[in-house]
This record gives C-alpha cells, structure tokens and sequence, in this order.
C-alpha cells in the first residue's frame, strides 16, 4: 500500500449511530466494566489477604489470571463507553498503539497462564507424590514473574515495529485498535505484512497449546485407568480452568477469523459481540466459574459478606485442607489411592 497522504489519526470505522440508544449501550458496557472490576478485584484482594489460598500454586497462578483479566477490560471498555457516546470515532496513533499493546499483552498473558494452570493440575493428578517438589508457591510466582515480562518483551517488539512505520490508511473496521488491522494500514507489501501475522499467532497459540493437551491427554488417561470415582472427583479441579481455556479459545478463534477472512454475511450486532467476547464475556464469567467451583474463594466470599466491613478472615487448615478443589496436596492422596 502507498499513499501520498499523512494521517495523524485512526477512524474506528464499526461503531453505528445508534440514537437515543447509545445512553442505554452506554450504561450496559459501565455496568458491565465495574462488575469486572468487582469481581476481579476482589478475588485477587482475597488470595492477597489470605495467607492459606497464597501458599497454594493454583491460586497465585489464579491471582495473576484475574489481575490480566483487569488489564485487558481496562483496556477497551472505558474507551467502548465513551465511543458508544461520542459522534467522532477518530483515535490518536498513539492511543490506539497503547490500547493494542494492552490487548495483546492481555491475550497473550492469559494464554500463557492457562498453559502453566495445566501442569498444575497434570502434576496434582498425574504426580501427587511429586507434586510438592515440583510446584511450589515460589516456583509458581516465579512462572507468573516470567511469563509477564516475556509477554510483555515480545507484545512491545511487536508494535513497536509498526509503530514506526508510516501510514497509507487510517480506517480501521473495528470497534477497537487492533494489531493486524492497523499493520494492514501501513506503508509496504501487505503481503509480508499477512505472512507475518499467521506466522506470529500460530506461534503464539501453538507454543502454550502444547502444555495443555499434554496436561489434559495424561489427565484422561488417568481417570479412565483408575478407580473412576475417586480420579472423576479429582477431575473436578480442573473444570474452572477447562471453563477458562474453552471461553478463551472461542473469543481468540473469532477474532483471527474476523481480522483474516470476510464475515460480512453475519449481522453487524453480531460481529461486534464476537470481536468482544474474549474482553469483554471472559473476564465477567471466570470469576462466577471460580466461585462456584472453588470451594475456598466462596467460603471466603461468605465469610467477607458476613463480617462487613471488616478484616477477611483467614480459612483455618481444617477448613481449606479438607476440601478437593484446587489442592493439589489433597488431590493427589485422593488419585494416589
């Protein structure tokens, strides 16, 4: 693409006028970041506070999940909200690479968290005598540390090397910045450009998709070779973050398919709903999933509305050591028997 025209602005270029309904998209898409907010928020306050559920891997691993899930709401929605208001849609270069830096730092982070999430619970099914030796909190927060700043090196080469390219465009057909769509905007063979972008996302999804089906394949095959009842029980642990990974898949799907190939035959309404699902569905429904699951998040949600506003108290051992949700201990001497 060539163009002798500098832009010094983006156009988001899906947002419809909506009439005296934007007031209503409005007040659905702030509802819908504070209760992100609420929810996440306070999980992570909960873990931090709790000294029990911080001496457990899967909860610091579950701690970082929830702290992402902020970041990449905080990434869209405030803007969605105040788009849905506004008559102008036009973003700065700068805006609009800063947001694509926390998306994507967002995506991938969740992606590489739910991969080490998987050896957790391959190691508390799969090796519950080991589990103690080979996952520890420190390892874990260490994996988290690690997997942060790696994300955050390989988001930031990324748009930094588009950033400074010059723009040939600046119609972005998307209610929000998006890497491929703005790459696709500038100066150069927009083939190298499509090459490019299959070739990183593959990698992306491939390289933390390895550890799961590894985890998830040596799971099965231990549950179904062994006494089912006590194994299928253990197997429970692993339904928060199977609800994560599954929700988290779809929305990472769609969008590649969005960005990459015509879908011009779904309804508008719809097509924006799926280009948010995995901002915007994902970070509202995995702290329900976690608090229904998990029986230690909702004792302690219990326990804080009861003694509002107050200390959280803390879950004594006979309380969290006898339950099988996310203990890995625990888990293990029940697949070990």
């Amino acid at each position: 693409m060539t163009s002798n025209v500098t832009y010094s602005y983006f156009i988001l270029s899906f947002y419809d006028d909506l009439g005296s309904a934007k007031y209503a998209a409005f007040g659905a898409t702030a509802l819908a970041y504070a209760a992100v907010v609420a929810s996440n928020a306070s999980l992570v306050a909960l873990i931090y506070r709790d000294g029990d559920l911080r001496a457990r891997p899967m909860f610091v691993l579950a701690a970082s999940l929830f702290a992402n899930q902020l970041l990449g709401s905080t990434a869209l929605l405030p803007s969605l909200a105040a788009h849905t208001l506004s008559s102008s849609h036009a973003v700065s270069p700068a805006t609009c690479f800063l947001q694509i830096f926390a998306m994507y730092l967002y995506a991938r982070v969740e992606f590489c968290t739910l991969a080490v999430m998987s050896y957790d619970r391959y190691v508390a099914i799969c090796r519950p005598l080991n589990y103690d030796a080979l996952v520890s909190p420190r390892r874990a927060l260490l994996a988290v540390l690690l997997l942060w700043v790696y994300s955050m090196a390989w988001v930031a080469s990324a748009v930094a090397a588009n950033a400074r390219r010059p723009l040939c465009g600046n119609v972005i057909p998307s209610l929000y910045c998006h890497n491929y769509l703005v790459a696709r905007l500038l100066c150069g063979d927009s083939r190298a450009i499509d090459v490019y972008g299959l070739v990183a996302t593959a990698a992306s999804v491939v390289v933390p998709l390895l550890p799961v089906l590894y985890s998830y394949a040596s799971i099965l095959r231990v549950v179904f070779s062994g006494h089912r009842k006590a194994l299928r029980k253990a197997l429970e642990t692993c339904a928060p973050h199977l609800a994560s990974l599954v929700h988290f898949s779809f929305g990472c799907t769609f969008q590649v398919v969005h960005t990459r190939f015509d879908v011009s035959a779904l309804p508008r309404a719809l097509q924006n709903f799926l280009s948010l699902y995995f901002l915007l569905v994902q970070p509202v429904v995995d702290p329900l999933v976690y608090a229904a699951h998990v029986t230690q998040i909702r004792q302690m949600f219990l326990h804080t509305q009861k003694n509002l506003p107050g200390k959280v108290p803390r879950l004594g051992h006979a309380t969290t050591h006898n339950t099988l949700h996310l203990d890995g201990q625990r888990t293990g001497r029940t697949a070990a028997r």
